[in-house]
């Protein structure tokens, strides 16, 4: 199937993938989710004969590993640099709070007060409590950074197996 540039399945894919792309930077915007919505309304519009259900399969787990990452991040750096469990649960459930109420910036701002809070709620002094929030930001920065990743990962994939 040859496929045209404009007004095309594979324009109006690559147009969600570079929104969703964007969208890894962006608050209230699920940018790799956009990306995977993307590749599927792509394949759905070429009958799934050129980006495959295996590709497909490929582009959610890719998906999948991002929320996974961008949820988990910010505890498991605050628990590695000390946080206790209270500080680390508090820092998931701060940042999950956090990206549904504001997005990208709560879930910064929810994992790194959830991570304080929970640590000065079982009685650990202030500058430990703020070093599991220091965590919370490190963690963060990580999940962006792996989202860059998976990102560009799946706009590769989409590039090489759709053009």
């Amino acid at each position: 199937m040859e496929t045209q540039l404009l007004g095309s399945p594979f324009a109006l894919g690559l147009l969600l993938m570079l929104v969703g792309l964007v969208g890894v930077f962006v608050p209230f915007m699920p940018g790799i989710p956009v990306m995977l919505l993307g590749a599927f309304i792509y394949s759905w519009l070429t009958d799934f004969d050129i980006l495959t259900w295996p590709w497909l399969t490929l582009l959610s787990l890719l998906t999948i590993a991002s929320l996974v990452v961008d949820f988990l991040a910010a505890a498991w750096v605050s628990r590695k640099m000390g946080a206790s469990r209270p500080g680390a649960w508090g820092a998931l459930v701060g940042g999950l709070i956090g990206i549904v109420l504001f997005g990208a910036w709560g879930a910064l701002l929810g994992g790194v007060g959830g991570a304080v809070a929970g640590d000065l709620l079982v009685n650990r002094p202030l500058r430990a409590a703020l070093r599991s929030g220091t965590g919370a930001v490190i963690g963060f920065a990580i999940a962006l950074i792996a989202d860059l990743f998976f990102g560009l990962s799946i706009l590769g994939i989409y590039l090489l197996i759709a053009r």
